[in-house]
């Protein structure tokens, strides 16, 4: 038989019959229905099975089904496919099942239970996908809407749920089988514990918004996270590998060659770049918890005997671990001391005090040569350990070599505190002392430790053992007396700061500087105006008939104005009192122009040694804050003597207008007063009443800008601090100077109406009603500025015991008891107060500064008289309405402040209140040479 005869005699098959194949499968070889989709030339055929979906190619032994039996037999239509071909899907990965891929179908299959599909990102084409894998390509927000709101009808599998056990609790997992009335699902925790059977009523959908509030419990590779070591310490690395049972191998950020393996999910924390950059500004912000830092601690149940576990009790770091924990001393109910030891996550900052977090923002990062202080890391008792630093690693711990040559290898930044200088206590010195023997006086050098120092940085406190362990006291011990490693520590090098703490010590110094000379220039600019008023109004120069001629055309009606008030006679006891009171301003300007600048030469001096040598005299640095606290009061004088010279220009104005050679109009400086050019020294003018207002104008400007730039001196020591309270004290500034003003401008208002309408060129009694509200309202200008002051003072105090830690409790008890001498004894006494202020806060302080002792009496009173005072100037019809409104609204403000202020002292029964009002009384009671001298901010 030829071959042609035989492929002839091949039966013909069609493409689309329906037919029978032979089917070999693994148990059992059986016929299954399938459809013809190629015939080829031997005889063999490709054909998709109906009932599974797949294709199977050169099929021999075929069985055509005919057309009526395969209508018969087969099974009915399939409803129609939600698909079609070349719709856009998106297609669930196998391996992830949360991640989608946008895809393409290409084909559909007749079982409608597979399709192909090509997918558009990488153009790879994929067949027999299962038709549970696809769902239509919507965008985003559709589908966060229909995920937040359409609840699922039936469970897949793979699918995130959430499942509630036999016990009520509450877990999260993947459902792996789902029957008609339970599932069988995968815990999240772990991959190797599967919770079966799970009623569908116990199955809630996980939606996207949990991911908000459930911790994560599976991670990829490559995912930056947060762990907790067996230490208590924490670290960032990246997931490297994952486990079965859902733990994690971690490579470290700080050192790339180590390792944690198999960490559990449970100690994990996702770290995003979001997180990182936050956790670093709070750092800044906030700086580490040390010794000595005032902290809220969470105690727990069993510490407080109490059910509600969220409750922070206020405390003090007595000890920071080397493990991270640590060991805080708070006071119970029964206002017993009690120390215990907790974790760092139940240790959290103070949520209070503003001004003691702007003081931990000065909490400089740590360089190498700085000079530091360690904790001790010993069991029996917390004490530190000066040293200096050597190397930081990389995983943010340091090297620390202490001054009795020690070496400690990576300590933990919580361990460290700043120290400038290695002048503190704790610190072991080589002495030469003085010795008499046998009345012969001797230099012996020994060595012994520092058991106090003093705050002006003049002397120590020594304790000396000798051979026989003899132990001495030795106060008053000068500190040029004083070698460590042969190095004098009476001086303080500013080689160990970073760059840039130096750039910002050198512009806040400028800052001074240029805040100095302004201020100087401002009140040379005053005296010299005034020296030209004085000129003007001087006998010898003053022609009353010229003066009459030139003012004849301002003054509107000037020869009936002369009929009925006359003119003026600068003989006269009123002007000449005029004159006297001006002449005694000037006086008075000139001394303070003297002080401000001998004062100032000292100040700038030591600022110009430490900008040129960046070395700090200690004892120098400590008497030229003093100074500098004496420089301030000397300008707050001279601002003080500008306000009354405005009483006088303000005076001899209306004496003017009085006697007809002005306007009649009340002198208004303050709309003019910042239309003045700032830097002209003696300004052009005609007449004296061209002269009288300028002047004013320019003193009310130097009021501004004196009052203003001093409180920004006096509210912070570093630059950054004043650049961000520069806004608020402006504020301030405007408040008490909007009171005064007003007041200035009711007396005005006042002896203008009585000069024009009673003739009387003397004071009156309205005048002196007028006098006193301006007496009052520079009263409550000073005590504004006095709190800021105080709130200065509490914010240097603050970053002292930021930068340099509190004096450790056993040595200020000894120093209580006078076992250091009497100078250490009041010293002790002035810790305690510092340790109260502290405790009680910036807002507490500040009203016991303000309402305690006597002086709330003389406050209410002047308020009330402010209020009562204006109501009676405006009642006499002498005054108009704006000025009286504007003093009795800040009256009633300073009266709900005082009355605030009073309450929050009163009512509130707190025992470091009453500590610190009584030690408020009793520093009032002292001599002046053993008054209260605040800690040094060194730089």
């Amino acid at each position: 038989m030829t071959p042609l005869t035989q492929r002839t005699m091949l039966p013909r098959y069609e493409l689309g019959l329906q037919c029978t194949t032979l089917f070999y499968g693994e148990a059992m070889t059986r016929y299954e229905r399938a459809e013809i989709r190629r015939v080829h030339r031997d005889g063999t055929a490709t054909v998709e099975y109906l009932k599974r979906g797949t294709t199977e190619k050169r099929v021999a032994k075929l069985k055509p089904i005919d057309p009526d039996e395969a209508d018969e037999k087969s099974p009915p239509d399939a409803p129609p496919s939600a698909w079609t071909v070349g719709q856009n899907v998106q297609v669930r990965d196998r391996d992830n099942p949360n991640v989608w891929a946008d895809a393409t179908i290409t084909r559909l299959h007749t079982s409608s239970a597979h399709i192909a599909v090509r997918y558009l990102g990488d153009g790879r084409k994929e067949k027999l996908v299962d038709m549970t894998r696809l769902r239509p390509l919507v965008s985003l927000w559709q589908r966060v809407v229909r995920g937040a709101f359409n609840e699922a009808h039936s469970w897949t599998k793979l699918q995130p749920v959430f499942f509630r056990k036999a016990d009520g609790t509450c877990r999260s997992g993947r459902i792996l089988r789902v029957r008609d009335t339970d599932c069988d699902i995968q815990h999240d925790s772990d991959n190797e514990q599967i919770a079966e059977h799970v009623p569908h009523a116990a199955i809630s959908a996980k939606r996207w918004w949990h991911t908000l509030c459930q911790p994560s419990t599976r991670f990829a590779i490559q995912t930056n996270v947060r762990y907790t070591d067996a230490k208590g310490r924490q670290h960032i690395g990246v997931i490297c590998k994952r486990h079965t049972n859902n733990t994690y191998d971690i490579q470290h950020d700080s050192d790339t060659e180590t390792i944690a393996t198999r960490v559990d999910v449970a100690e994990l924390q996702r770290v995003s770049t979001a997180s990182q950059w936050l956790a670093s500004l709070q750092q800044f912000c906030h700086g580490a918890i040390d010794v000595g830092a005032n902290i809220e601690v969470r105690l727990g149940k069993s510490a407080r005997d109490d059910d509600d576990d969220d409750v922070w009790t206020p405390g003090v770091v007595r000890k920071v671990r080397a493990d991270g924990k640590y060991m805080i001393e708070y006071i119970d109910e029964e206002e017993t001391p009690q120390v215990v030891k907790v974790p760092a996550t139940n240790v959290r900052r103070p949520q209070r005090n503003w001004a003691a977090l702007l003081a931990m923002r000065t909490a400089m990062s740590f360089e190498e040569g700085m000079r530091v202080e360690v904790t001790s890391v010993h069991d029996d008792k917390a004490r530190v350990r000066p040293g200096e630093i050597l190397r930081k690693h990389t995983d943010g711990t340091v090297s620390v070599r202490y001054d009795d040559g020690k070496i400690d290898k990576h300590v933990l930044s919580s361990r460290l505190r700043f120290l400038a200088s290695a002048l503190t206590i704790g610190t072991r010195v080589d002495v030469a002392l003085e010795t008499d023997h046998a009345g012969l006086s001797n230099v012996v050098a020994t060595e012994g430790v520092i058991v106090w120092v003093y705050r002006d940085h003049s002397g120590v406190v020594l304790e000396i053992t000798d051979d026989l362990d003899d132990v001495s006291i030795s106060p008053d011990v000068s500190v040029s007396a004083l070698r460590l490693h042969g190095q004098r520590l009476s001086t303080l090098t500013l080689s160990g700061h970073s760059a840039s703490r130096l750039v910002a010590l050198f512009l806040n110094t400028g800052l001074e500087v240029v805040i100095y000379i302004w201020f100087l220039f401002g009140l040379g600019a005053e005296m010299t105006e005034a020296i030209d008023v004085l000129s003007a109004i001087n006998p010898p120069q003053w022609n009353t008939t010229a003066v009459y001629a030139a003012q004849r055309p301002l003054v509107p009606n000037m020869t009936l104005c002369l009929a009925a008030h006359g003119s003026l006679d600068i003989a006269s006891s009123s002007w000449q009192l005029q004159q006297n009171w001006l002449v005694a301003l000037v006086v008075l300007k000139g001394a303070l122009f003297a002080v401000t600048l001998a004062v100032m030469g000292y100040v700038l001096g030591t600022h110009g040694q430490l900008v040129c040598h960046r070395l700090v005299d200690l004892r120098n640095f400590a008497s030229q804050g003093r100074w500098q606290d004496r420089l301030h009061l000397v300008m707050l004088t001279a601002l003080l003597g500008s306000s009354l010279s405005l009483l006088c220009y303000g005076s001899l104005h209306n004496h003017l207008v009085a006697k007809c050679l002005a306007p009649p109009v009340t002198m208004d400086a303050v709309t003019t007063a910042f239309q003045i050019a700032p830097f002209t020294v003696r300004p052009v003018y005609t007449t004296i009443v061209d002269l009288l207002p300028t002047v004013a104008a320019t003193v009310v400007f130097n009021l501004y800008r004196g009052v203003w730039l001093l409180l920004v001196l006096a509210v912070a020591p570093d630059l950054l601090s004043r650049l961000l309270l520069a806004i608020p004290m402006m504020a301030a500034t405007a408040f008490m100077l909007a009171l005064g003003l007003a007041a200035w401008t009711v007396f005005l208002q006042t002896q203008a109406k009585s000069m024009q309408t009673s003739l009387e060129m003397s004071l009156t009694s309205n005048q002196d009603m007028a006098i006193s509200l301006v007496v009052a309202a520079a009263w409550f200008s000073y005590v504004m500025a006095l709190l800021i002051v105080r709130t200065g003072a509490h914010y240097r105090l603050a970053t002292v015991h930021q930068r340099q830690g509190a004096i450790m409790e056993p040595y200020v008890k000894k120093a209580e008891r006078g076992a250091f001498g009497v100078r250490a004894q009041d010293e002790a006494k002035w810790d305690r107060l510092d340790q109260l202020q502290l405790q009680v806060g910036l807002v507490a302080s500040v009203c016991i500064e303000l309402v305690s002792g006597p002086s709330i009496i003389l406050h209410i009173g002047l308020v009330f008289w402010l209020i009562v005072g204006g109501g009676l100037a405006h009642a006499t019809g002498l005054v108009e309405g704006h000025p009286i409104l504007v003093l009795v609204l800040l009256a009633c403000l300073w009266l709900v402040l005082l009355i605030g202020a009073l309450l929050l002292v009163c009512c509130v029964k707190r025992t470091a209140w009453s500590g610190l009002r009584k030690a408020r009384r009793h520093e009032r009671a002292v001599p002046r040479a053993q008054q209260y001298q605040p800690r040094v901010v060194l730089p």
